[in-house]
């Protein structure tokens, strides 16, 4: 009794896919569209190539170009760094040319400040001398210089009404 149904359902099936015969020159049709997919993907693949040196190309000039910058804001960078050094130098001449020994601790507490910002300068500054195309360790080391000259600027202030008004009293 298997056997008849296992038969049954083959001829169904053969029916079946007797009645789906491709039409006429359907393969050739076949043929050609698989020719025009295969030219395709060559175009596509060329396109690919063409692209990536493109890319390529682009990307070595503009990391020419990025030396080339960074060479000029290294060169800027360390001229900004010596003008901002000599002004801390000048900054700290003057400091102690003011000194008295009533200013003493007010000039020991800045000096110590300047010494802990010049030990973040020197870190920083390794830092940079490993990875010198990173502006953000430019920026910080010019932040750094400027905020010590901003301290001996007001400390450099803060001495010279000490010392005016000191004058004065005594004047009076």
């Amino acid at each position: 009794m298997n056997e008849k149904l296992l038969q049954k359902d083959f001829e169904t099936l053969a029916k079946a896919t007797s009645k789906h015969i491709p039409p006429r020159g359907h393969n050739k049709r076949f043929e050609k569209r698989l020719l025009r997919n295969k030219e395709q993907g060559r175009r596509r693949i060329m396109f690919r190539i063409a692209v990536v040196a493109l890319l390529l190309v682009g990307l070595g000039a503009i990391s020419t170009n990025w030396n080339q910058d960074t060479t000029t804001e290294v060169y800027a960078f360390q001229q900004t760094e010596s003008y901002l050094t000599s002004v801390i130098q000048t900054h700290l001449e003057t400091i102690e040319n003011i000194e008295h020994p009533s200013t003493s601790k007010i000039i020991s507490d800045t000096k110590n400040q300047i010494n802990r910002m010049h030990t973040d300068y020197v870190e920083i500054h390794s830092l940079w001398k490993k990875r010198p195309t990173q502006p953000q360790l430019i920026s910080a080391l010019i932040g750094n210089l400027k905020k010590q000259i901003d301290l001996l600027t007001d400390l450099q202030e803060q001495l010279i009404k000490l010392k005016t008004k000191k004058q004065a009293n005594e004047i009076l």
